[in-house]
């Protein structure tokens, strides 16, 4: 396999201290979406394309700067895997793009509830 099965870790598989690193950096990075990168509630107005790239870079770069800390922390050929099957992942959200689109159209969403009905959505996925 060109994944070493071996590999440790500097902070631990099991370690208390990276469960909570976790669960603080996911509440700042949904503090982060939510009121900074979300639109203004109750706007009629459709968000920017310059916004909406914004949004994707930041999250992109994000996803990339995790990928360091995984090469950094767990060796190159698990940051290698991981890159992939963030590519892989993100390639294949594409397709859900177009059942968004749908749906909205078939429903009617207004513009300014879009933002809050994927939010939930990708929160409870």
């Amino acid at each position: 396999s060109a994944v070493s099965s071996a590999w440790t870790p500097k902070i631990g598989e099991e370690s208390v201290e990276a469960w909570i690193i976790f669960f603080v950096v996911l509440v700042a990075l949904l503090v982060l979406d939510t009121f900074y990168l979300a639109p203004e509630q109750g706007t009629s107005i459709s968000t920017s394309t310059r916004r909406v790239y914004m949004h994707c870079l930041i999250w992109v770069f994000l996803g990339l700067l995790f990928n360091v800390l995984v090469w950094v922390l767990m060796g190159p050929d698990l940051g290698l895997a991981w890159l992939n099957g963030y590519i892989l992942e993100y390639l294949l959200s594409m397709d859900n793009l177009f059942i968004f689109i749908a749906t909205f159209r078939t429903f009617g969403t207004p513009e300014d509830a879009k933002y809050k009905a994927l939010f939930l959505g990708i929160l409870g996925a």
